[in-house]
């Protein structure tokens, strides 16, 4: 039986775009404060004039009216207040309350960013990265990236990071991206916790394995799945830590708790061979098996091998045929398994 291999992608989560509209200056909401707001904002305060407008946007007090709410934030965004600047940018952005433009969403966005407001940096960066998007311009996304996340901004950290390693809207640098993901991971985003772990862990000829294993359970402690397996996988090869298999398999069994397919198998691999705890052959067959429904092409192996000796299961050959050959059509099998698994077939 083989522990599967270090995951060296990590399949990143999807980054949001902030609220599309920021919460309202004053404490409590009721039908008395809307009219308070709108007579403040006739007189022209531009603070009021943002709250009537996120009144009329919500639906506090009357109606939702998109379109009036795009008139008061204007009022307000003309004088400067910078929280309508930004909603007021989202608005032209989604075509929310007035027809889409993504020049105009620009132009309140930098306005707003003008002032130091890091949501309409990250969300002007987020406008200029996009492929499908009319002012499609990496060099200003990643220069509004930069901006935000110079400030302090995690997620804009994280996102610099991410274009830096996948090489998207800039030009591949891996100590660029470590750098940003180091900064956004020591702030706490498991998100770069991880990915940074898998960096460093997947670069071991740089010496950064203890490294490597400190952000993996930063991350791990988070709940993150995929830093969990990893980190197993760390324990159970001694990578960066003493090797120590109840703690490999701890990992693994919290990894799979959250559905990673690497941590059923490995897990699976433990309790075939007694690595971490008892080992029981029924229970290295039933991870087994949940991961190899799963397609992972290890797990089918080694499923096939318990079907084939009869290890937790029945010796069941046209099962075990079935598996192996669903593992060798996977072509990640290693030469040696792929040419006993072509015998067996044979058989």
């Amino acid at each position: 039986m083989y522990i599967s291999r270090f995951l060296r992608l990590l399949p990143f989560v999807l980054a949001l775009l902030f609220p599309s509209l920021v919460t309202l200056s004053a404490q409590t909401v009721d039908v008395e404060n809307v009219g308070k707001y709108m007579k403040e904002a006739k007189k022209g305060k531009k603070e009021a004039q943002f709250n009537v407008g996120v009144c009329y946007a919500k639906g506090y007090g009357g109606d939702v009216n998109l379109e009036e709410a795009v008139y008061w934030y204007r009022l307000s965004a003309a004088q400067g207040f910078v929280r309508a600047q930004y909603n007021l940018a989202l608005c032209f952005e989604d075509g929310s309350g007035v027809n889409a433009n993504p020049d105009s969403a620009v132009y309140w966005y930098t306005r707003a960013a003008r002032q130091g407001y890091r949501p309409a940096m990250y969300n002007m960066a987020m406008l200029y990265a996009k492929t499908s998007s009319a002012i499609h311009d990496c060099a200003k996304a990643i220069r509004w990236y930069t901006e935000a996340a110079d400030s302090g901004m995690v997620e804009a950290q994280y996102m610099l990071a991410r274009c830096y390693a996948d090489g998207d809207c800039a030009k591949r640098d891996s100590a660029s991206a470590q750098h940003w993901y180091t900064k956004a991971a020591d702030n706490g985003d498991v998100r770069a916790q991880t990915a940074l772990g898998l960096m460093l862990v997947g670069d071991s000829h740089a010496g950064n394995d203890s490294t490597a294993v400190r952000y993996l359970e930063m991350a791990s402690k988070q709940g993150n799945a995929t830093a969990q397996s990893t980190l197993g996988s760390c324990y159970y090869r001694g990578q960066g830590v003493e090797k120590d298999y109840v703690s490999a398999a701890h990992w693994y069994s919290k990894a799979a708790l959250g559905g990673n397919v690497e941590a059923l198998t490995n897990l699976g691999v433990c309790y075939q061979n007694g690595h971490g705890v008892a080992q029981d052959y029924a229970k290295a067959f039933h991870y087994y098996d949940m991961a190899a429904h799963q397609d992972n092409a290890l797990a089918k192996y080694n499923l096939g091998l318990c079907y084939y000796y009869g290890y937790g299961v029945a010796q069941d050959i046209k099962s075990a045929k079935f598996w192996l050959g669903k593992a060798l059509q996977s072509g990640k099998l290693g030469g040696r398994e792929a040419q006993w698994v072509e015998k067996v077939l044979d058989e």
